[in-house]
């Protein structure tokens, strides 16, 4: 096996992996030469998530100097690296780190909507927030359901001053 570090890195046209020495769909290794390896299962899975949490660091980074910038290619690199994180993330396999990831992407979504004059981002962030609220219940996280509701409801104050979208009280169960 390379010595390389197993990534999840997609190229241009989506493809994971294509790249040598990274892991593709199916748990394909990609290797310095000509020839291919099959990865076990678990190592395949265990890479996938090694680069899922990497995106999802990747993508705190960017928001964090993203928030900073006037400029929004760093929002919009969070977005994308938020997005590969999900890929792995699934609400059946990793429910609150897929939630969590939700969040953060809402995040983003939401700073980028706020200095754009159209409501399309700040209606993807209330989308995020939502789907992690399916998640994050008040019995076992309510510290990040209250998190997530305010951050929700901030989204739907900006849309609602827009002429846009339900009020900031319509929450789901």
């Amino acid at each position: 096996m390379p010595e390389q570090v197993l990534q999840g890195k997609q190229d241009s046209q989506g493809n994971v992996g294509a790249r040598p020495g990274e892991v593709g769909r199916g748990g394909w290794l990609f290797g310095n030469d000509a020839a291919s390896t099959r990865l076990p299962q678990g190592v395949a899975t265990l890479a996938g998530i090694a680069g899922a949490a990497l995106s999802l660091a990747h993508g705190n980074a960017l928001a964090t100097l993203g928030e900073r910038d006037s400029e929004p290619e760093r929002l919009e690199q969070a977005v994308h690296a938020y997005t590969e994180a999900l890929e792995v993330y699934t609400r059946e396999d990793m429910p609150l780190d897929r939630a969590m990831t939700q969040n953060n992407l809402g995040s983003a979504l939401q700073t980028l909507g706020s200095r754009e004059s159209g409501p399309e981002r700040l209606e993807q962030a209330v989308h995020a927030y939502t789907e992690a609220l399916r998640v994050f219940t008040s019995k076992e996280t309510p510290r990040h359901r209250e998190i997530t509701q305010d951050n929700r409801a901030r989204a739907l104050v900006l849309l609602h001053e827009r002429g846009v979208g339900p009020g900031p009280d319509d929450t789901p169960d």
